[in-house]
């Protein structure tokens, strides 16, 4: 019905060009101004639909090893190195886990918990085990994770978790990541998941997998048609929702009831919580601490820095808020959106520059919403500079970022305010200094190994049935996003 009604409206367009053009002596300047709103509205019209691939053509590209797997990392600039995944991929697992992390009050802000958000979920009458083994297996989903009382970090619940019926001889879990053909540059098999604790699962890109798959990835929901594009070949094939986009810049997914089993993004209530990055420590490389006493203000001379170069499909008021902020300090703008060039195709000296001259970076989201930060903040502290951030909740960035390592926007009343407080830390290394107070734990960015994760929850025989009732609302309910305003 919908290709038909396309079809219906396409013809009359055609219908009302030709008789504006071929059947009335139209003037030169009628047949311009017509052309020009016909071109507006159709470009409006598909912006609108496919956000995402005129954001991808405002922005630079990047080639980064594993990246659009591991993260689909769409960034204004990604300055992560180029080794970064690579360790991951070529080495055994590993992590330490002995501090136990900081946790805030997830409730606040919109209801996680409201039953038209929450996925469906129980346990099979045939699954036959013990209240203590239900207990231990909810531990890895969202809804004890969400107790405001609990002390648990979900990522490292499901990376230590071992299935009681897991072995080295348990058949292979297939993943198939549906319409992701082009990337031949990610590796395919067992080879993806060789480094997990559990292991046993195949990664394919290969479309004849979509009837006997276990799991069905559908990533980023920019790519979705309209509606599913397969029914699933089994009650028991999973259908997994991977999104690291904001609900503003996603596909509207109103025809998705009832179709998926997992969510795996950014946001914490999803069944795999995904990161863009996490802060912790691993065992592949020793702690970098810095040398006692390091004075991290030493030969920086200038002030705030920015590399953007998306100005305009943006809803968190990001290029207001930094011009304002410079008429009181000093914001050097790099990219399409300032009078600065430093190209993303030489990232590493980009971030080597700026941590020889600037003090602080502007790690803004290009829209508000809860949960959502992005590899912005981990530009800043690659480059060892105090981040400066305005995107998602103070109570968000509080649950994942080291206390006193980076300074929300919204704990000054103004730009005016907030560059009267950059200019004082700029004259004080003491005060300085302080906001690297971190990094003498050990912690640094790390890896949040998701797909090791994915491959633990396939591997769960008595993992209880889930499947989302309305996904878009789930997604994108009222509040999860705030424009340009403050957050309440």
């Amino acid at each position: 019905m919908l290709a038909v009604q396309n079809r219906c409206t396409f013809y009359q367009t055609m219908g009302l060009l030709r008789r504006v053009f071929w059947t009335r002596n139209t003037k030169w300047q009628e047949k311009v101004f017509i052309l020009t709103v016909v071109m507006v509205v159709c470009v409006t019209g598909m912006i609108n639909l496919r956000p995402h691939y005129f954001v991808r053509q405002m922005e630079h590209k990047h080639n980064s090893r594993n990246v659009i797997i591991t993260k689909k990392i769409m960034s204004d600039y990604n300055y992560v190195s180029e080794d970064f995944h690579s360790k991951i991929f070529n080495s055994s697992y590993c992590l330490d886990i002995s501090k136990s992390p900081t946790r805030t009050n997830l409730n606040v802000g919109f209801d996680r918990t409201k039953n038209r958000l929450h996925p469906i979920r129980y346990f099979p009458p045939e699954v036959n085990i013990s209240e203590s083994e239900k207990q231990r297996i909810s531990r890895l989903l969202p809804d004890d994770f969400l107790h405001t009382n609990a002390s648990s970090d979900r990522v490292y619940e499901q990376l230590e978790y071992v299935p009681r019926t897991y072995s080295s001889k348990s058949d292979i879990k297939v993943v198939y990541i549906w319409h992701m053909e082009k990337w031949t540059n990610v590796p395919t098999g067992l080879e993806f998941f060789k480094h997990c604790k559990v292991n046993r699962c195949s990664l394919t890109h290969e479309r004849s997998a979509e009837a006997t798959a276990d799991a069905v990835v559908f990533a980023n929901s920019g790519y979705l048609p309209l509606s599913p594009p397969f029914q699933k070949s089994s009650s028991k094939q999973i259908a997994i929702l991977n999104i690291n986009e904001s609900p503003d810049r996603s596909w509207p997914m109103n025809n998705y009831k009832n179709f998926f089993n997992w969510t795996n993004t950014y946001r914490v209530d999803s069944t795999i919580y995904d990161p863009y990055f996490k802060i912790g420590r691993n065992c592949w490389t020793p702690p970098d601490i810095p040398t006692p006493g390091r004075n991290f203000a030493e030969g920086r001379t200038k002030k705030v820095a920015w590399m953007v170069s998306n100005c305009n499909i943006v809803k968190s008021g990001r290029m207001e808020y930094a011009r304002e902020l410079g008429k009181h300090v000093q914001v050097d703008i790099y990219g399409h959106c300032g009078p600065l060039s430093c190209p993303a195709s030489k990232h590493r000296e980009c971030v080597e520059m700026t941590r020889r001259d600037y003090k602080f970076y502007l790690s803004f989201e290009n829209h508000k919403c809860h949960d959502y930060l992005t590899e912005k903040v981990m530009n800043a502290y690659d480059a060892e500079l105090i981040p400066i951030v305005l995107g998602a909740r103070k109570e968000d960035y509080a649950q994942v970022l080291p206390k006193h390592s980076y300074i929300h926007v919204e704990d000054f009343e103004s730009p005016q305010m907030l560059g009267e407080y950059l200019n004082l830390l700029d004259k004080n290394d003491t005060l300085y200094n302080e906001y690297f107070k971190w990094k003498e734990t050990g912690d640094k960015i790390i890896d949040d190994l998701n797909w090791c994760r994915v491959c633990t929850l396939l591997h769960e025989t008595s993992l209880p049935v889930m499947w989302y009732e309305d996904i878009q609302h789930w997604w994108k309910p009222d509040g999860a996003c705030n424009g340009a305003k403050k957050w309440d």
